[in-house]
Formats: C-alpha cells, sequence, structure tokens
C-alpha cells in the first residue's frame, strides 16, 4: 500500500484514489493530472468519497459534507460541477437526487476528459499526463497483472460455432448489447489523445465508445455522450466491426456490463501494445478465447495475415500459421476470410467472467492485499 508524503491534498488524493477496487496506480503523473485539473476544495471533497469500492458505489452529497465539513449545498454544488468536468461520477438515486463516486481506472478516470473530444489546451496537457501515467507497469497493474483482469476480449459475431455459442453467451457482443437497458456512445479517448499529441491519423471510427444502463446514465446526463437506441447500437456495433475493430468488454456477465469499446491498434492502449509486443498477452487484459484454422478449407490467401490487428497470423507454406502465445481471439482474421476456414474456440484453462462488479470489486481486493479505506 502506497503512503502519501506530507500533507499535499493532491498526493493524498493519488493515494487514496489508488486503494479504489479498480483504481488508477499511483505514480508521480497521477499527482499531477490531480494537480492539473482540481483545486484545492475540489481535492479535499473527493478525498470525502469512499475508496475500497467498486465502480459506480455512490453516496449522497449529504454524507460527503458531513465527512469534509462542508454543508450539503456547498458539496453539491462541487460535486455536481466536477461530474459535469468528467472528473466524478454522479448517478440519479431513486429518490431523485444525485450520488456521487470516484471515477475508477478505465471507468471515468482519465477517460470521461477526453470523452467530448474537445481540443483545449487543458485537454492537450492531460493527454500528455495520462499517456505518461499509463505507461506498461501502470496498465499492467491497474488492468490485469497476474490476477483477476478488469476487462476482456469478445469475438467478433457469428465466429464461434453456433451451439457454442449457447452454452457461452457472453462471447457474443450483439448478446451483450441487447442486454443493456439502456445505451450510449462517446468518443474513444484513445483516439481523441492520440490526435490530442499531433500523432498520425488514425482511420477508424472515432465514435464507438459504448457506455451500458449506469454509466450511459451518466454520460448523457452530463453531456459527454449520446443516447442510442438497440438499433443504433446493433449498427454502429456493425459498423466498427467492418471497419476491423476489435471489441473489448468488462470482465462481467451479460446484463453486468457497463462498458464495451471498438479498439484500433495504431491508438489502443491495450492492443498497441500488444502490436509491439510490450506487454505479454495474458498480463493485461482476459483472453477467453483463441483461433483455430480449419486447414483443409485454407488457401493460404494471405487476408486473415493482412486483417489481424496485432501481427498475430503469418503464411508459411501456403497456409495460415498462428501465434498462439499472441492470438487474442477477437475474430477479425474470421471476418475476412472468404472460405469460412476461421472460428474462435475457449480457452478451457483461462476463467470466465465473473458474475457482477460486486464480485469483480471484491476479488481484486482480496487480491491486492489491501484493506478498504474510507468506505461508506
Amino acid at each position: 500500500m502506497v503512503k502519501a508524503m506530507g500533507n499535499d491534498c493532491y498526493e493524498r488524493l493519488a493515494v487514496h484514489m489508488a486503494e479504489l477496487a479498480i483504481g488508477p496506480p499511483y505514480n508521480e503523473y497521477l499527482v499531477k493530472i490531480l494537480r492539473e485539473s482540481l483545486n484545492e476544495q475540489e481535492a479535499e471533497i473527493l478525498l470525502a468519497l469512499p475508496s475500497g469500492t467498486g465502480p459506480f458505489e455512490t453516496i449522497s452529497a449529504g454524507q460527503t459534507a458531513f465527512r469534509c465539513g462542508l454543508s450539503e449545498e456547498e458539496a453539491e454544488t462541487v460535486l455536481s460541477d466536477l461530474a459535469v468536468r468528467g472528473l466524478v461520477y454522479r448517478r440519479t438515486t431513486g429518490s431523485g437526487e444525485y450520488a456521487y463516486c470516484l471515477h475508477q481506472f478505465g471507468y471515468g478516470m482519465p477517460q470521461a476528459v477526453f470523452w467530448p473530444n474537445e481540443d483545449t489546451p487543458y485537454a492537450r496537457r492531460m493527454a500528455d499526463l495520462c499517456i505518461r501515467h499509463s505507461r506498461k507497469d501502470t496498465l499492467v497493474e491497474g488492468f490485469g497483472g497476474t490476477g483477476t483482469k478488469v476487462y476482456r476480449w469478445i469475438p467478433a459475431r457469428r465466429t464461434i460455432q453456433v451451439q457454442k455459442q449457447a452454452v457461452v453467451p457472453y462471447a457474443d457482443i450483439e448478446h451483450v448489447i441487447q442486454r443493456a437497458g439502456r445505451i450510449a456512445v462517446v468518443n474513444c479517448n484513445c483516439r481523441v489523445m492520440s490526435r490530442l499529441k499531433g500523432r498520425n491519423p488514425c482511420e477508424y471510427p472515432l465514435e464507438v465508445c459504448m457506455k451500458y444502463d449506469d454509466l450511459a446514465e451518466y454520460v448523457v446526463d452530463v453531456g459527454m455522450g449520446r443516447e442510442l437506441s438497440l438499433d443504433e447500437a446493433l449498427a454502429l456495433n456493425q459498423k466498427a466491426e467492418e471497419a476491423g475493430c476489435v471489441h473489448f468488454a468488462d470482465n462481467v456477465l451479460d446484463g453486468e456490463i457497463k462498458h464495451a469499446c471498438n479498439c484500433c491498434p495504431c491508438c489502443c492502449w491495450a492492443l498497441g501494445n500488444y502490436k509491439r509486443r510490450r506487454i505479454p498477452r495474458d498480463l493485461l487484459m482476459a483472453c477467453q478465447f483463441i483461433r483455430a484454422t480449419n486447414q483443409d478449407a485454407c488457401d493460404g490467401c494471405g487476408l486473415c495475415e493482412e486483417a489481424c490487428p496485432i501481427d498475430a497470423v503469418s503464411i508459411e507454406d501456403g497456409k495460415a500459421v498462428v501465434d498462439r502465445d499472441w492470438c487474442i481471439g477477437c475474430g477479425v482474421c474470421a471476418s475476412a476470410c472468404p472460405n469460412d476456414a476461421i472460428s474462435m474456440v475457449r480457452r478451457e484453462a483461462v476463467e470466465g467472467p465473473l458474475r457482477d462488479f460486486s464480485e469483480l470489486s471484491r476479488v481484486r481486493i482480496e487480491q491486492r492485499g489491501s484493506t478498504p479505506e474510507g468506505t461508506a
């Protein structure tokens, strides 16, 4: 457990946030992000929100006010402003009031700043700091390592045999979308950050980051995303898949998923690291499927080699050969195959998704061996 140095509120907040179930790992750039984004009063108010909790576990402005010595009206005003700025999560309770919690790593921290796709001096400074914060050791610690992974890859549509999909419906991205009660979309923060840093233009669709239920409510409520009908969401997902994007989602069962994205190898924090072979596949995200090739049907045309987003396919002696240490089972190659020679099969030795966020949060806190602090 990292301990804060001195009484600096930003240092203390960085340590506090690192204790979340899916907290942003502590390093000097996290402190700089917070210092760049918050004044001291705002930082002190965020210190009053619980750590040691999972995403979307909120408390009221009144509870927050009691913890930090403000009136409820003062706390509500500050928290509401922070929510609109993408610096804290809020939801509407059954009584019609707002409740709040800290953004967790990958669920708004630091992504929410980039969802509106604004090109401002602040956004440019944040892009630089966030890229520096999310170095490879930070990503492994924050999302995976040797423990339970926060996210999982989902194969492209219909790349798993139909009879198998009935057994593992969580592998069907359309099933994920259909189970959601509310759907919204925002801009891909990775592509926005890449543009802000002046990197090579990305030709993949920008508005592809899907939010469901609680997270959909938030992005629509604060004006960072737009709501989609089921038909619109399915069409957007198909368009992203046809462009060669790779699906990933929370490592929980359908109906519990709050976030899924359609990733590209040029900008994505995960695919880009895989493509450059910087982070071993099984240290970052849950890879629950892998490619199987019908060699009799394969004619070595090379279309799957060209389509593979992480260069895990090669043509040898007129047949496709897969690097099984790097294949993530995304199914992009199968979508490109004209001979139906490719399918995705379950990796039997790899655990499936967890039941819900409560279980995911509990398991991650237990694996980290930390004691929750400041829980409500």
